[in-house]
């Protein structure tokens, strides 16, 4: 009892809070252990009931010491239980034999209610064109379901421009669109996206057409407000396209698109700010001086100096378009397939880093890759 109590940390009787408890439960449990390794398999159970009864919140590490007998007596109990069941469950019946099972429908009538027959999407759009056509006998400015989901699109496009998501932005202008493809608004704005994106192809692309759309709109009628309204619509249209023509280094273009913003907002100091500075960064950059050297060059048909300056103008700026695309176009004159391979390759993905290519821009830099694959057999 001495060691026993020596072993417990503490004397027989004393009290004890719950985690010394749990420290009394697992040394009975140690001393019990040591019983049942020593055949003494009634004084493993005492402590066990000891541990039990010290801490009977705890559930992990209970043990029942059985004899050899006992245990044996257990596990033939066990296996004659588990027969008894398997008897009284018996064998799994055979599968069901295939067969064939016919089902009959109830014909449909010819002449049904209007609200049990299913329109075709043929003549679900003509209703929508007529319920239209009468909104519009009331209100001219009413809208048809396709085009008020478009309007509802272009809001969650601007609601994402706001936030800075040009690509979601971008994709809901997209979606808009798809509805109602002469939505100038939404090509101009989709334009503004693809810029943050420097997809500038499709920034040359919205704009071009959001302006074809904005010039057939009529000014006749409209008070001043209105007309200041449409003009700076197309004015953004211009402008925005001449800082894609700028990026791609094709100033010309850019000068020319300027020029008739100017016209447009002729009012705006900003815009002729604008143009001004374009002007003079033109004139003083390197890289147009050694690009228009080429184009002289190129139309003389000295394709060496055309390609020496172009080559120039690249060092001067190697993120300009234009520049690439004629020097691939020597190149090419000069049967340096491979060489023109590699600044068209270089100059579609300054164009359209998603590698799309659906602009006239892009065409005319495959056409000029794909004639030199030809050329150097890699049909």
């Amino acid at each position: 009892k001495e060691g026993e109590e020596g072993l417990l940390g503490r004397r027989s009787g004393a009290s004890i809070n719950r985690w010394e408890s749990e420290a009394v439960a697992e040394r009975q449990r140690v001393i019990a252990d040591a019983y049942f390794r020593a055949g003494m398999v009634e004084d493993a159970r005492r402590h066990e009931q000891l541990a039990r009864d010290a801490a009977p919140w705890v559930e992990e590490g209970v043990r029942n010491y059985e004899t050899q007998e006992e245990a044996a007596a257990r596990k033939q109990k066990e296996e004659e239980e588990e027969r008894e069941r398997a008897d009284k469950t018996g064998a799994l019946p055979p599968p069901r034999a295939p067969t064939k099972v016919e089902l009959n429908f109830t014909k449909g009538r010819r002449s049904l209610p209007a609200r049990e027959r299913i329109e075709t999407d043929e003549e679900v759009r003509e209703r929508e064109e007529e319920d239209l056509r009468n909104k519009k006998r009331d209100n001219p400015d009413a809208h048809g379901p396709s085009e008020e989901q478009a309007m509802w699109l272009k809001q969650r496009g601007d609601h994402f421009y706001r936030t800075r998501d040009w690509q979601a932005a971008k994709n809901a202008y997209t979606a808009a669109l798809e509805l109602h493809p002469r939505n100038a608004l939404a090509l101009s704005n989709r334009a503004v996206c693809s810029l943050r994106l420097n997809l500038f192809a499709d920034v040359i692309k919205d704009c071009t057409a959001a302006f074809d759309l904005l010039k057939r709109v009529k000014m006749e009628g409209k008070d001043p407000e209105e007309k200041e309204k449409e003009a700076m619509k197309r004015c953004r249209c211009l402008l925005r396209r001449g800082m894609a023509h700028t990026r791609l280094g094709m100033m010309d273009q850019a000068l020319k698109d300027l020029d008739a913003a100017a016209k447009q907002a002729p009012d705006r100091e900003a815009i002729k700010d604008d143009l001004a500075g374009l002007r003079e960064l033109i004139a003083s950059h390197p890289y147009m001086k050694h690009k228009e050297e080429g184009d002289r060059a190129f139309k003389a048909g000295d394709l060496s100096a055309s390609v020496a300056a172009f080559s120039a103008a690249i060092e001067a700026d190697g993120g300009c378009f234009q520049a690439l695309s004629n020097r691939a176009a020597c190149w090419l004159a000069l049967e340096e397939y491979g060489k023109c391979v590699d600044d068209c390759t270089v100059a579609l993905r300054l164009l359209d880093p998603t590698g799309a290519y659906e602009t006239k821009l892009a065409l005319r830099l495959l056409v000029r890759r794909a004639t030199a694959h030809c050329w150097e057999g890699a049909f």
